[in-house]
């Protein structure tokens, strides 16, 4: 899997310990989706939560929305940005959406403690894709 790219949209909220108020991205709202389709007055479709619990030990929900049906890919990443796990990845209909996570990886083992980040990228049916980043936690 291409993990190319994964950290470009992961935005640090302003006042986190280490967040650097001078940044260019502390001003970003890390939930709000990356337009990605070039296209101007592009709309945004759908939404990334925070996973809960957070952090966990054996598991949590990631909960997103869409506006409009779409193809989605949710998948975990580790902190050197290689894909762990996918979630999903096909087409969901609109709407409120919980995907549990076991804290698994895609070899069926329980991953390390640590970092990870979930990546929701949504191409909708008209050429645009949108993908947000969260951050969670493992702690066993």
């Amino acid at each position: 899997a291409d993990t190319s790219g994964v950290f470009e949209i992961v935005y640090d909220r302003p006042g986190n310990p280490g967040s650097k108020p001078d940044s260019p991205l502390s001003s970003i709202d890390p939930d709000a989706l990356d337009d990605r389709s070039g296209k101007p007055g592009a709309k945004l479709n759908g939404r990334l939560s925070s996973a809960h619990p957070n952090p966990f030990n054996l598991s949590t929900t990631v909960a997103f929305s869409l506006v409009e049906p779409a193809q989605v890919d949710l998948a975990i990443y580790d902190v050197r940005g290689r894909r762990v796990a996918t979630l999903h990845e096909g087409r969901r209909e609109a709407g409120e959406h919980r995907v549990l996570w076991m804290g698994r990886g895609a070899d069926g083992g329980q991953v390390a403690n640590g970092v990870y980040f979930v990546r929701l990228t949504i191409r909708d049916g008209h050429g645009g894709e949108r993908s947000s980043v969260t951050r969670m936690s493992v702690i066993r």
